[in-house]
């Protein structure tokens, strides 16, 4: 090898840790006299892994996975590592296993030396039945120092030392192929790099970059877009009023950080999915991840998400994306359902990544947040619908002749749902009878439709005493196979319910498919688990049940009951809920051309007391300014 320090790179490192290591070592490397080949910030040829730097001397070849962690580490072959602060206290590093990372790498550099090999006879091979990765070195190297007290991973493997070390480890002699020049600069050409010390031209590694996200672009919308009902543009608001359709599009194409809030059901998801499954090809790179899935470590979503659609990682996706002068656009799905107690540790983690990346983000989410200073930007929120937009959605799932009777229904959601349950409809709908008429009709098909109702009744208690808006996968089986036992129900309701289409499955937890299920359904069992009113009341008077009051009440088909829920609760938005019911009530019974049903038994006798329309409006109206509203 001539003398001198060669390096060849897919692109110019965008960490700072990384660009100073370099500096540093082709400076150490140079007084000590030590020519060296060093490949850095690429993509293997094999399995798209992203390698930090290929140190090659005459003596030593060796890969390094390159970490700026503080100098104390605690850490495996598997799992987390963390760092112990001054007080002895451990603070788990959100990152991938770095051990794992290490020799992942060096198995993929391998993969591209046996390439090499077999276009080349003249190539040095290894002894029949080894491989190459024996022939070369992967270390771990803690940027710029490793305390001698710390526990991590050091075997004939993968190595872990700090610089220093680093430096004595490279210039001593090691695992080295026998390579010669021309079969290293065949690797180099293999790879597409380019030479650092000329100046940049269009290269093959920024084409084979391009490629590879494009590649990646093309799975994410083809998956995302399966099955997406079309959209109707839905009312999009800022502080200073109504956006055009384009609005959020062009927020995060100026690279702005955007929440989209609103209530559960108004249709934030779809028209985010929409938005990630047609973005055009330019400069945006979408991952998306769900909140309820967090579980206080950011990298499993980043990868699960992405392991869906490529062989690579996250940070490969990023590098190859910033090699294309594209940025990742990071989707948090539902930031609410993420568990309470996590979501400052989300917000922490969405920071640093967003630090490290430069990202932006696309969070959903009931009401806005607070934002980190590096993540602050615009707020937009869905509008009330308006008598077009609600007519236009109801008319794109076929069912317009029914927007007189969806007058109660203020979300997307619920119109659709209308929708799909439109023969079912009859009289004055509410929001319980709604929900009740679409969960009877997605179970109907099911052997034991009573049963499975009632097991996702407790599967939906279960969430929602955890605060969560998901459950483990083995504390939902759990769960129902509790309520199969108590109810000496058949073992089959327990599939039954995890696969009917009330619930959805996320790798290794449940969920229901959307929230507002999952509330009502909850709802069905409070009422049904407290018989006497003043239980009823207790239990609905607790902070996490005050979206289920208004449920409970439509569900009550006792008038007294219900009378005394609206008193009991003393809850001015309820009176004015009963009092819009009543009168929609009596405006469908009084609309010519419809007959509705005939009541029968106790349904009669609640007409003539709560479905008065000379007595309840006047009195519910009363009782709602004596409350403030």
């Amino acid at each position: 090898m001539t003398a001198g320090i060669r390096v060849f790179w897919g692109a110019p490192p965008t960490e700072r840790s990384e660009a100073e290591f370099l500096a540093q070592l082709k400076e150490d490397l140079t007084r000590r006299e030590v020519p060296a080949l060093i490949l850095a910030n690429y993509f293997t040829a094999s399995s798209s892994r992203q390698v930090d730097f290929f140190i090659i001397t005459e003596t030593h070849a060796c890969h390094v996975e390159l970490k700026s962690y503080p100098p104390l580490l605690i850490g495996g072959t598997n799992g987390p590592w963390s760092v112990r602060r001054g007080d002895g206290t451990l603070e788990e590093i959100d990152r991938r296993n770095p051990y794992t990372q290490a020799s992942t790498c060096k198995m993929a550099i391998s993969d591209d030396m046996s390439a090499i090999a077999k276009q080349d006879g003249s190539v040095p091979q290894p002894v029949p039945g080894r491989e190459f990765y024996r022939q070369i070195d992967s270390v771990i190297c803690i940027f710029p120092r490793l305390d001698h007290q710390s526990q991590v991973p050091d075997d004939y493997k993968v190595r872990t030392m700090g610089y220093a070390q680093l430096i004595g480890f490279l210039t001593a002699p090691g695992h080295h192929p026998g390579w010669s020049a021309n079969h290293w600069t065949a690797l180099v050409g293999m790879l597409g790099l380019a030479d650092a010390g000329k100046p940049p031209s269009p290269e093959p590694a920024k084409t084979a970059a391009q490629d590879w996200v494009r590649s990646y672009l093309r799975s994410f919308r083809d998956f995302y877009s399966r099955e997406l009902h079309e959209l109707i543009p839905l009312p999009l608001m800022t502080d200073d009023g109504r956006l055009p359709a384009s609005g959020l599009l062009n927020a995060l194409q100026q690279h702005q950080h955007v929440q989209l809030a609103g209530p559960s059901g108004t249709g934030k998801t779809h028209l985010a999915r929409h938005l990630l499954a047609s973005i055009p090809d330019g400069p945006l790179v979408p991952i998306l991840i769900e909140g309820t899935m967090y579980e206080g470590r950011l990298s499993p979503l980043l990868d699960r998400a992405v392991a869906a659609f490529t062989t690579a990682s996250p940070r490969d996706l990023q590098l190859a994306a910033a090699i294309g002068g594209q940025t990742i656009l990071l989707m948090v799905d539902g930031f609410n359902e993420c568990p309470q107690a996590l979501q400052e540790r989300l917000l922490r983690d969405l920071s640093s990544f967003c630090r490290r990346s430069q990202a932006v983000t696309l969070i959903t989410t009931q009401v806005s947040i607070t934002m980190p200073e590096n993540l602050s930007g615009t707020v937009m929120r869905i509008g009330t619908l308006t008598a077009e937009d609600r007519q236009a959605i109801l008319s794109s799932y076929g069912a317009p002749e029914i927007t007189r009777m969806c007058e109660p229904f203020m979300t997307a959601y619920e119109l659709a749902i209308a929708a799909e349950c439109a023969g079912e409809l009859f009289g004055a709908v509410t929001r319980a009878s709604l929900f009740s008429a679409f969960v009877r009709r997605r179970l109907r098909t099911g052997a034991h439709p009573a049963h499975t109702r009632g097991a996702l009744r407790q599967l939906a208690l279960a969430m929602d005493a955890e605060l969560a808006a998901s459950l483990p996968i083995d504390q939902a089986e759990r769960t129902v196979e509790q309520y199969l036992a108590d109810h000496s129900a058949p073992r089959d309701v327990l599939d039954e319910a995890l696969d009917s289409s009330i619930t959805a499955s996320r790798p290794g937890r449940v969920t229901f498919s959307h929230e507002l299920l999952g509330r009502f359904l909850a709802a069905e069992a409070l009422l049904l688990n407290n018989r006497d009113l003043p239980s009823l009341l207790g239990a609905l008077r607790r902070p996490r049940h005050e979206d289920l009051a208004p449920i409970a009440i439509d569900l009550e088909s006792d008038v007294t009951r219900a009378g005394g829920l609206l008193s009991g609760l003393a809850d001015w938005r309820l009176y004015a809920q009963a009092t819009r019911r009543i009168r929609a009530s009596h405006d469908t019974r009084c609309t010519p051309g419809r007959a509705p049903a005939p009541p029968s038994g106790d349904a009669r006798a609640g007409q003539r007391d709560i479905h008065s329309p000379s007595r309840i409006p006047a009195l519910c109206d009363r009782r709602a300014r004596t409350l403030g509203g």
